[in-house]
């Protein structure tokens, strides 16, 4: 399931095709009971699928290794492991490399971000169990990542953007076993929604992060580019008159 194959999605199914020239597929026999599938993301040894009703783990073989309850539109790996700030009062002190608990072991995956009916739930990567979970008024469709934070696209016109940075523990030279976490954790609020706007005047169905702007798209029947440090819309572009579900940048 991992770099070179397929995915394709179906009313209760997945199925995956080889990276080889062959054209068969192989069934990987999700359960009927999950309805239709929203979004499929790959996550380190794991492919998540979220369904009208449940999110579904599963394994390389397509064994469920775990399931929650619940409608989930869409599916945002987090990556980053760089340090979030540094205190130069603190002239011996030093950045761990492995910071919050969701980051051990991972690589540059921490954070599994879904969106369900009016919430949005922060997943451990590694422990595959909650983390956050965060409150909001209205249906988030569709979720990027861009730099530190994530763009979610509503289904009340708004595209709503959240912080995604994790407080840093350090630890105190020459007393490396005793990071500070319970001091640091407590200043930095981590998953804020840190603004909000009308970006259409219809349901917002998609966003996607391009090289140098967001792209959204929505049953207003425009596709819009925004700039990400101030959220401006520099072209608003008319299509035929089909409501916008989903699209791709191929080339930016």
């Amino acid at each position: 399931l991992w770099p070179g194959t397929t995915l394709a999605s179906a009313p209760g199914a997945l199925y995956e095709r080889p990276p080889a020239d062959s054209l068969g597929c192989v069934s990987l026999s999700l359960s009927l009971w999950q309805g239709r599938i929203f979004s499929i993301k790959a996550v380190g040894p794991h492919v998540w699928t979220g369904a009208e009703r449940s999110l579904q783990i599963r394994d390389a073989r397509g064994v469920l290794v775990k399931e929650a309850p619940g409608a989930v539109y869409s599916i945002c790996p987090i990556g980053t492991d760089a340090p979030l700030f540094a205190l130069s009062a603190f002239p011996f002190a030093r950045w761990l490399t492995s910071f919050d608990e969701c980051a051990a072991g991972q690589g540059n995956t921490v954070h599994v971000w879904t969106s369900g009916d009016a919430k949005l739930k922060v997943w451990n990567a590694s422990k595959l169990d909650v983390h956050r979970e965060i409150n909001i008024d209205a249906f988030v469709l569709a979720m990027t990542q861009v730099d530190d934070q994530i763009w979610a696209a509503c289904n009340d016109k708004k595209i709503r953007i959240f912080n995604t940075k994790v407080a840093a523990p350090i630890s105190v030279w020459p007393f490396p076993q005793l990071p500070l976490t319970f001091f640091f954790f407590s200043l930095l609020q981590t998953f804020k929604m840190e603004k909000e706007f009308e970006a259409h005047s219809r349901k917002v169905n998609d966003v996607v992060a391009g090289k140098d702007y967001v792209y959204t798209s929505s049953d207003d029947r425009a596709v819009s580019a925004w700039q990400t440090d101030t959220t401006t819309r520099v072209c608003k572009v008319r299509v035929p008159p089909t409501a916008q579900l989903s699209f791709t940048i191929i080339a930016a």
